[in-house]
């Protein structure tokens, strides 16, 4: 039980390692100049490691281009907060929308995920394969 919980512990360590916040997000890409604005992180919390699921964390890529803006090709497209099926949904994206993608990439669960920003201004992460 003590070498389940030492890596229970090590593994909410590193998640919280790789959480940044959407601002710091956006900073870093609204104009390309890194920022110094420190990460928030959670606190970790205590949970039986049986009751614990096993999740994969989204590996995430930084941005290598400018975007171009692409059209959603299927109807009602979920755009989540985060590059997981887990993740919040920010909005519903309509087939046909058109969305700006930042740059920044990430693959989580078998699938290739996109940073975008909507018409609206709202950001969140959409399935690559949803986006032409």
């Amino acid at each position: 039980m003590g070498e389940l919980k030492t890596g229970y512990e090590q593994l909410t360590k590193q998640v919280n390692e790789l959480k940044v916040t959407t601002k710091d997000l956006d900073t870093k890409v609204g104009d390309g100049t890194p920022t110094t604005t420190p990460a928030t992180t959670t606190p970790a919390t205590t949970t039986p490691a049986t009751t614990t699921p096993a999740t994969t964390s989204p590996t995430t890529t930084p941005p290598t281009t400018a975007a171009t803006t692409k059209t959603v090709v299927s109807g009602s497209v979920n755009m989540r907060s985060g590059p997981s099926t887990n993740g919040k949904v920010v909005r519903q994206l309509p087939k046909g929308e058109q969305v700006t993608p930042t740059g920044i990439t990430a693959s989580s669960a078998g699938f290739q995920w996109i940073q975008v920003k909507d018409s609206k201004r709202n950001q969140g992460w959409v399935v690559n394969t949803y986006i032409k």
